[in-house]
């Protein structure tokens, strides 16, 4: 799948997504639950802002990129193709102790985007070819069902900022309207909006949840958030 390196254009990686997720819940046994599919769509969006926001100087210059999703029998890979700048800082410079610790969906709510991508990954790797080209490879290893689960915790359906640009300015974008559009396949879970991607317009969204860096930045482009009760998106 090859994407125009720009801002608007990084929702592609989230109906990508969509799609992979569908075909995967078919094959596996075990699909992952909610927050490990997070971490991995967390991991993903914030390499193809990296390489917008380096490659190709944020969208000032004009390219692409390519990614190719691949489900293995233990893990997910991902790569990441493209054809800009090179990406010079090693990677190394952004391990810090204890990084296992650190729960990767709060440190991408901050806006460290590559220490959230290493905390959400089992491996992240980055090379420049001879011919000049950029390679990110991601890998997740899918997870093993063992242990105690919480029967009561609450499974959210995430939206990320980047799946709302697709809306016309002042629109108001409901759970069902999500629905209507692809962004959601079902209303059987409440509807928790995440940071994650570009959002550029001035929107009134509806949502069981938001998270506080979305929050802002809704409010930030000129929109609002409005919070509903857990049972109020059916």
């Amino acid at each position: 799948m090859e994407v125009q390196a720009a801002p608007p254009h990084l929702v592609v990686l989230h109906e990508a997504l969509g799609r992979f997720w569908s075909k995967a819940d078919a094959t596996l046994a075990s699909p992952p639950d909610t927050t490990w599919r997070l971490q991995f769509a967390t991991a993903v969006a914030e390499i193809g802002a990296n390489i917008v926001r380096h490659a190709y100087a944020g969208g000032t210059k004009e390219g692409a990129f390519s990614l190719c999703l691949r489900l293995r029998p233990d893990r997910i890979d991902a790569l990441f193709i493209d054809w800009g700048s090179p990406f010079t800082m090693p990677l190394e410079a952004f391990r810090p102790e204890k990084l296992a610790n650190v729960d990767p969906l709060e440190l991408h709510e901050t806006g460290r985007g590559l220490l959230a991508s290493l905390a959400a990954l089992d491996l992240l790797q980055y090379r420049r070819t001879a011919g000049g080209t950029n390679c990110w490879r991601l890998v997740k290893r899918l997870p093993r069902r063992r242990g105690f689960t919480n029967r009561f915790r609450t499974e959210y359906s995430p939206v990320n900022l980047g799946d709302l640009e697709r809306f016309d300015a002042g629109t108001e974008v409901t759970p069902q309207l999500l629905r209507e559009r692809g962004v959601l396949r079902s209303l059987r879970r409440p509807v928790k909006v995440l940071a994650g991607g570009t959002l550029t317009k001035a929107l009134t969204v509806t949502a069981n949840g938001f998270s506080m860096a979305a929050k802002e930045r809704i409010e930030s482009s000129g929109g609002k958030a409005v919070e509903i009760g857990s049972g109020d998106g059916e």
